[in-house]
Order: C-alpha cells, then sequence, then structure tokens
C-alpha cells in the first residue's frame, strides 16, 4: 500500500500527464504539424508544506508542446488535504524563451 506521499505523488503525475495530453490535443485540431513530437513538462517547484492544514503541497509546472513558438504555460497546482485531490489554480503563457527548447525551436 502506498504511503501518503507515494499517493499524491502518483496522482500528481496522472494530471500533469493529463493536461500535457490535453494541451497537445487541442492544439492539433488547429495545427496538426504545430505540436512537439515528444511534448513534455517540467516541475520546477515541489513544496510540501506539513505545517499547513488546508494545502499538503504545492507545485510549479512548466509545459512545453508547440514547435514553431518559443513559449512554455505555466501551471500551478495545490494539494488540497480537505478534499484529498491536486487543484489546478493558476495557468500562464510565457512567451520569447532564451533557449532552445528540445525538439523544439
Amino acid at each position: 500500500m502506498p504511503s501518503n506521499e507515494e499517493r499524491m505523488n502518483l496522482d500528481l503525475d496522472k494530471i500533469l500527464n493529463f493536461d500535457l495530453n490535453r494541451m497537445a490535443a487541442d492544439t492539433k485540431v488547429n495545427d496538426p504539424n504545430a505540436v512537439l513530437d515528444r511534448p513534455y513538462y517540467r516541475v520546477d517547484n515541489y513544496i510540501l508544506t506539513k505545517e499547513s492544514y488546508q494545502f499538503g503541497c504545492r507545485v510549479d509546472a512548466a509545459f512545453y508542446y508547440l514547435k514553431t513558438i518559443r513559449m512554455k504555460q505555466i501551471r500551478k497546482y495545490r494539494f488540497s488535504r480537505i478534499r484529498n485531490r491536486w487543484e489546478r489554480y493558476y495557468k500562464e503563457m510565457e512567451y520569447n524563451l532564451a533557449k532552445p527548447r528540445k525538439n523544439g525551436l
């Protein structure tokens, strides 16, 4: 039986992969050639908040999925101890990335 933290991380992987696949699929509807061959995400911050009653963890993730535009989508998630699930609470786009991405520009 996985521990609470292991289960929380498994659920996080599921939601991050779901969001990435959804972003890529939504983009492919408009332009099938616009999506990277292998879209990916990177977790930039993973902060456990054991002293917080309401939220047990906060995560910042950057999603890379476009070929032709140098951008990433930043999303923030938090784990609600009360609801026992991850919540999305922030989203923004960052354009004109300084470094080329792998599998892209």
